[in-house]
């Protein structure tokens, strides 16, 4: 069954920022809220029937791993654990952007030249680069992935750098164009004749191509076994692939969702099972 979550009087859900979460228990997601001629934000928290309110004025989630979120509140950056409710502070008073976190609550988060970990409040440095800011940074175990000098997407773990994708004239961002999930690593990257394909690095660290058409695909999800679900705004079109032959799957509309190893995909208020079997 369905069920329908009341929205503070006033407010309507924020495009800015992730989308709506499923989390342990219930749901989370931000709103804009317009009072007096004034718009700010605020973030929810919604479980077992009961919506509260995360943070301050102006609070917003910036990253979701169930069962942890991220979200700033002012210039802070917090660390939600959803099936506690308890949360923590990440950084103080100077968190611009570009902070993530893994579903084991680890996090990681861009400062001047560095990229920076946070394990439980042990913060540890990950990788720092002279030349350019590193950004965006995405973590699974001892793998971080992310967007280095020219749009690079570099892969460094136990201190060990790999450059995964060369140079784009556009920024590279998480979750389109790369993701880790259970030391799988997925990323995109261009080839001579210009198309976006979608690689993969397994957990032995051999990588493969995983698409084969002639339009460019972007990451929508990666699974634990290395399966995808990937999309393309050229054909509006969504893929699910297991190997390097992509299978049209639906629209790119709504979203998909890997959930105890069975893929859906949500398409308004429908949640459909997608039958990935040979």
């Amino acid at each position: 069954g369905t069920e329908d979550i009341p929205l503070p009087e006033g407010s309507e859900v924020s495009r800015a920022g992730p989308p709506p979460e499923l989390v342990s228990g219930g749901a989370i997601f931000t709103v804009d809220i317009v009072q007096g001629g004034s718009q700010y934000t605020r973030a929810y928290f919604w479980k077992q029937g009961v919506l509260s309110q995360v943070g301050g004025d102006s609070a917003r989630f910036a990253w979701v791993a169930d069962p942890y979120a991220l979200y700033t509140s002012g210039y802070e950056l917090r660390l939600l654990d959803t099936s506690s409710g308890s949360s923590r502070s990440i950084l103080g008073a100077d968190y611009a952007a570009g902070a993530t976190v893994a579903r084991d609550g680890t996090v990681v988060f861009p400062s001047g030249l560095e990229i920076v970990r946070d394990d439980d409040g042990v913060q540890t440095l990950v990788v720092r680069d002279d030349q350019q800011p590193p950004d965006f940074p995405v973590v699974d175990g001892e793998t971080v992935v992310y967007s280095g000098a020219a749009n690079e997407i570099r892969l460094v773990e136990r201190g060990i750098q790999t450059l995964l994708s060369g140079s784009r004239p556009y920024d590279v961002r998480p979750p389109l164009h790369y993701q880790v999930r259970q030391g799988w690593v997925a990323y995109t990257d261009t080839g001579d004749s210009g198309i976006v394909h979608v690689y993969t690095r397994d957990p032995t660290g051999a990588g493969s191509r995983r698409t084969d058409l002639n339009v460019s695909t972007w990451i929508e999800l990666l699974g634990d076994d290395g399966e995808l679900m990937v999309a393309s705004p050229q054909n509006a079109s969504r893929y699910f692939t297991r190997g390097a032959s992509p299978v049209y799957v639906s629209s790119d509309t709504g979203r998909s969702y890997q959930i105890d190893g069975q893929w859906y995909v949500s398409i308004g208020r429908a949640l459909l099972a997608v039958d990935t079997s040979d």
